[in-house]
Protein backbone atom coordinates (compact mmCIF):
# COMPACT_ATOMS: atom_id res chain seq x y z
CA UNK A 1 0.00 0.00 0.00
CA UNK A 2 2.71 2.06 0.82
CA UNK A 3 4.44 1.29 -2.53
CA UNK A 4 1.20 2.27 -4.34
CA UNK A 5 1.04 5.75 -2.50
CA UNK A 6 4.38 6.90 -3.25
CA UNK A 7 3.43 5.60 -6.84
CA UNK A 8 0.26 7.65 -7.24
CA UNK A 9 1.53 10.58 -5.07
CA UNK A 10 -1.13 10.25 -2.28
CA UNK A 11 0.13 9.86 1.09
CA UNK A 12 -0.22 6.44 2.96
CA UNK A 13 -0.21 5.96 7.26
CA UNK A 14 1.09 3.02 8.29
CA UNK A 15 -0.46 0.75 10.94
CA UNK A 16 -1.87 -2.48 12.63
CA UNK A 17 -4.58 -3.81 15.23
CA UNK A 18 -3.29 -5.21 17.81
CA UNK A 19 -5.18 -7.45 20.72
CA UNK A 20 -3.67 -6.78 24.04
CA UNK A 21 -4.48 -7.44 28.01
CA UNK A 22 -5.36 -3.91 30.07
CA UNK A 23 -6.45 -4.97 33.64
CA UNK A 24 -9.33 -6.92 33.44
CA UNK A 25 -9.96 -5.88 29.89
CA UNK A 26 -9.07 -7.03 26.18
CA UNK A 27 -8.79 -4.17 23.72
CA UNK A 28 -7.59 -3.44 20.11
CA UNK A 29 -5.16 -0.68 19.83
CA UNK A 30 -4.27 0.64 16.56
CA UNK A 31 -0.98 1.31 15.75
CA UNK A 32 0.06 4.72 13.25
CA UNK A 33 3.34 5.29 11.90
CA UNK A 34 5.00 2.34 12.67
CA UNK A 35 7.60 0.97 10.68
CA UNK A 36 6.47 -2.48 9.20
CA UNK A 37 9.83 -3.47 8.17
CA UNK A 38 10.88 -3.66 12.16
CA UNK A 39 12.46 -6.60 13.40
CA UNK A 40 10.70 -6.03 16.80
CA UNK A 41 7.14 -6.37 14.56
CA UNK A 42 8.24 -9.44 12.61
CA UNK A 43 8.96 -10.57 16.68
CA UNK A 44 5.61 -9.83 17.58
CA UNK A 45 3.62 -11.21 14.87
CA UNK A 46 5.23 -14.57 15.34
CA UNK A 47 5.10 -14.82 19.15
CA UNK A 48 0.90 -14.14 18.47
CA UNK A 49 0.63 -16.46 15.23
CA UNK A 50 1.84 -19.56 17.53
CA UNK A 51 -0.88 -18.64 20.35
CA UNK A 52 -3.68 -17.95 17.65
CA UNK A 53 -3.01 -21.56 15.85
CA UNK A 54 -3.06 -23.78 19.28
CA UNK A 55 -6.14 -21.60 20.44
CA UNK A 56 -7.86 -22.67 17.07
CA UNK A 57 -7.71 -25.51 17.31
CA UNK A 58 -9.80 -25.26 20.81
CA UNK A 59 -11.81 -23.06 19.47
CA UNK A 60 -12.92 -25.37 16.78
CA UNK A 61 -14.10 -27.76 19.40
CA UNK A 62 -15.41 -24.93 21.80
CA UNK A 63 -18.06 -24.90 18.74
CA UNK A 64 -18.58 -28.24 18.29
CA UNK A 65 -19.65 -28.70 21.87
CA UNK A 66 -22.17 -26.35 21.26
CA UNK A 67 -24.15 -29.02 18.92
CA UNK A 68 -22.92 -27.72 15.87
CA UNK A 69 -21.62 -29.77 12.70
CA UNK A 70 -19.27 -28.87 10.37
CA UNK A 71 -16.12 -30.00 8.48
CA UNK A 72 -12.89 -28.82 10.06
CA UNK A 73 -10.88 -28.65 6.61
CA UNK A 74 -13.13 -26.45 5.44
CA UNK A 75 -12.79 -24.01 7.96
CA UNK A 76 -9.01 -24.53 7.48
CA UNK A 77 -9.16 -23.19 3.79
CA UNK A 78 -10.65 -20.34 4.84
CA UNK A 79 -7.93 -19.36 7.23
CA UNK A 80 -4.35 -17.97 6.59
CA UNK A 81 -1.71 -21.20 7.52
CA UNK A 82 -3.99 -22.55 10.20
CA UNK A 83 -5.09 -19.36 12.03
CA UNK A 84 -8.96 -19.59 12.84
CA UNK A 85 -11.34 -17.62 14.11
CA UNK A 86 -15.17 -17.35 15.06
CA UNK A 87 -16.64 -15.97 11.41
CA UNK A 88 -14.64 -18.30 9.52
CA UNK A 89 -16.30 -21.05 11.88
CA UNK A 90 -19.46 -19.14 11.37
CA UNK A 91 -19.50 -19.11 7.73
CA UNK A 92 -19.13 -23.08 7.35
CA UNK A 93 -21.20 -23.88 9.96
CA UNK A 94 -23.98 -21.83 7.80
CA UNK A 95 -23.64 -23.54 5.27
CA UNK A 96 -23.58 -26.91 6.18
CA UNK A 97 -26.48 -28.38 5.81
CA UNK A 98 -26.21 -30.74 8.70
CA UNK A 99 -27.40 -27.15 10.93
CA UNK A 100 -30.55 -26.49 8.78
CA UNK A 101 -32.94 -26.33 11.62
CA UNK A 102 -30.16 -25.57 14.35
CA UNK A 103 -32.19 -22.77 16.58
CA UNK A 104 -29.23 -21.67 17.58
CA UNK A 105 -28.21 -20.94 14.03
CA UNK A 106 -31.76 -19.16 13.50
CA UNK A 107 -30.97 -15.37 14.41
CA UNK A 108 -28.23 -15.59 11.88
CA UNK A 109 -29.92 -16.93 8.60
CA UNK A 110 -31.96 -14.45 6.47
CA UNK A 111 -34.35 -12.61 8.58
CA UNK A 112 -32.66 -12.82 11.81
CA UNK A 113 -32.50 -10.82 14.57
CA UNK A 114 -28.74 -10.88 13.77
CA UNK A 115 -28.80 -11.49 10.32
CA UNK A 116 -27.27 -7.87 9.40
CA UNK A 117 -23.49 -9.26 9.82
CA UNK A 118 -24.17 -13.01 10.62
CA UNK A 119 -20.37 -14.07 10.99
CA UNK A 120 -19.06 -11.36 13.16
CA UNK A 121 -22.40 -11.78 15.43
CA UNK A 122 -21.83 -15.20 15.61
CA UNK A 123 -18.03 -14.29 16.56
CA UNK A 124 -19.22 -11.37 19.39
CA UNK A 125 -22.09 -14.07 20.45
CA UNK A 126 -20.45 -17.44 21.03
CA UNK A 127 -16.40 -17.09 20.55
CA UNK A 128 -15.23 -13.72 22.55
CA UNK A 129 -14.06 -13.15 25.39
CA UNK A 130 -15.89 -14.54 28.44
CA UNK A 131 -19.21 -16.20 25.96
CA UNK A 132 -19.25 -20.05 25.70
CA UNK A 133 -16.68 -21.26 23.17
CA UNK A 134 -14.38 -19.00 23.61
CA UNK A 135 -10.79 -20.06 23.58
CA UNK A 136 -8.50 -18.40 25.45
CA UNK A 137 -5.33 -16.75 23.71
CA UNK A 138 -2.52 -15.22 25.61
CA UNK A 139 -2.27 -11.76 24.22
CA UNK A 140 0.77 -9.48 25.81
CA UNK A 141 -0.38 -6.71 28.24
CA UNK A 142 -0.97 -2.96 26.94
CA UNK A 143 2.71 -2.08 27.64
CA UNK A 144 4.35 -4.36 25.70
CA UNK A 145 2.31 -3.28 22.81
CA UNK A 146 3.10 0.68 24.16
CA UNK A 147 7.04 -0.68 24.63
CA UNK A 148 6.37 -1.70 20.36
CA UNK A 149 4.58 1.57 19.68
CA UNK A 150 7.02 4.09 21.08
CA UNK A 151 10.06 2.01 19.72
CA UNK A 152 9.17 2.67 16.30
CA UNK A 153 7.77 6.23 16.76
CA UNK A 154 4.34 5.72 16.28
CA UNK A 155 0.95 6.76 17.65
CA UNK A 156 -1.32 4.43 19.84
CA UNK A 157 -4.87 5.01 19.60
CA UNK A 158 -7.64 2.99 21.39
CA UNK A 159 -10.34 1.69 18.72
CA UNK A 160 -13.63 1.74 18.70
CA UNK A 161 -14.19 2.46 23.01
CA UNK A 162 -17.85 1.65 22.79
CA UNK A 163 -17.34 -2.19 22.69
CA UNK A 164 -15.02 -2.02 25.74
CA UNK A 165 -14.42 1.11 27.83
CA UNK A 166 -17.06 3.04 28.17
CA UNK A 167 -17.54 6.55 29.44
CA UNK A 168 -15.29 5.07 32.63
CA UNK A 169 -13.46 8.50 32.83
CA UNK A 170 -10.75 7.39 35.65
CA UNK A 171 -10.13 3.89 32.87
CA UNK A 172 -9.05 6.74 29.74
CA UNK A 173 -7.00 8.03 32.22
CA UNK A 174 -5.33 5.07 32.80
CA UNK A 175 -4.72 3.91 29.70
CA UNK A 176 -3.45 7.70 28.85
CA UNK A 177 -0.62 7.00 31.58
CA UNK A 178 0.16 4.30 29.13
CA UNK A 179 0.76 6.03 26.61
CA UNK A 180 -2.48 6.27 24.34
CA UNK A 181 -2.75 9.58 22.69
CA UNK A 182 -6.21 8.82 20.96
CA UNK A 183 -9.69 7.13 20.86
CA UNK A 184 -11.62 5.86 17.86
CA UNK A 185 -14.40 8.31 18.41
CA UNK A 186 -16.17 7.78 14.83
CA UNK A 187 -17.06 3.93 14.52
CA UNK A 188 -19.58 1.76 12.99
CA UNK A 189 -20.20 0.62 16.29
CA UNK A 190 -20.94 3.68 17.48
CA UNK A 191 -24.47 5.80 17.44
CA UNK A 192 -24.53 9.70 16.47
CA UNK A 193 -25.10 10.06 20.25
CA UNK A 194 -21.89 7.99 21.37
CA UNK A 195 -19.60 9.70 18.57
CA UNK A 196 -20.51 12.73 20.46
CA UNK A 197 -19.97 11.31 23.68
CA UNK A 198 -16.43 10.43 22.64
CA UNK A 199 -15.79 13.48 21.12
CA UNK A 200 -16.57 14.89 23.95
CA UNK A 201 -13.88 12.64 25.99
CA UNK A 202 -11.35 12.90 23.55
CA UNK A 203 -11.33 16.67 24.42
CA UNK A 204 -11.34 16.66 27.91
CA UNK A 205 -8.41 13.76 27.96
CA UNK A 206 -6.81 15.90 25.17
CA UNK A 207 -6.72 12.71 23.07
CA UNK A 208 -6.23 12.47 18.92
CA UNK A 209 -9.73 11.73 17.44
CA UNK A 210 -9.52 9.28 14.79
CA UNK A 211 -12.41 7.56 12.27
CA UNK A 212 -12.73 4.25 11.50
CA UNK A 213 -15.60 1.98 9.62
CA UNK A 214 -14.49 -1.53 10.50
CA UNK A 215 -15.03 -2.35 7.45
CA UNK A 216 -13.97 -6.40 7.07
CA UNK A 217 -16.03 -7.53 3.53
CA UNK A 218 -18.18 -10.13 3.80
CA UNK A 219 -17.71 -10.85 6.92
CA UNK A 220 -19.42 -7.25 7.98
CA UNK A 221 -21.92 -6.90 4.80
CA UNK A 222 -23.94 -4.16 6.81
CA UNK A 223 -20.36 -1.98 6.95
CA UNK A 224 -19.50 0.27 4.17
CA UNK A 225 -16.28 1.81 3.33
CA UNK A 226 -16.18 5.33 3.52
CA UNK A 227 -19.75 5.41 5.61
CA UNK A 228 -19.19 8.36 7.60
CA UNK A 229 -19.80 12.33 6.31
CA UNK A 230 -18.63 14.65 8.80
CA UNK A 231 -17.22 17.38 7.07
CA UNK A 232 -13.67 17.12 8.41
CA UNK A 233 -12.48 14.26 7.25
CA UNK A 234 -9.15 15.65 6.36
CA UNK A 235 -8.62 18.19 8.49
CA UNK A 236 -8.46 14.89 11.32
CA UNK A 237 -6.24 12.76 8.06
CA UNK A 238 -3.38 15.80 8.69
CA UNK A 239 -3.60 15.81 12.71
CA UNK A 240 -2.62 11.86 12.69
CA UNK A 241 -0.40 12.95 10.27
CA UNK A 242 1.32 15.12 12.44
CA UNK A 243 0.99 12.80 15.75
CA UNK A 244 3.08 10.32 14.33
Amino acid sequence: MMEYGKKLHIAVIPGVELDCRFEDRFLHVLCYGINPSDDHWDAHTKAIRSVELAASKALMANVKNLGLDFDEEEVLALSDGGVICGEMIAEVVLRDERNAHAPLLAPYRQGGERSDNPLVNFYWDYCSPGKEAYAYIAYPPLQDVMKLVKEGGGLAVLAHPGLNAGKDMAFYQRIKESGIGGIEAYSSYHSAEEIQQYLDIAREMDFLVTMGSDFHGKTKPAVQLAAFDIGNQEQLFYKILGAI
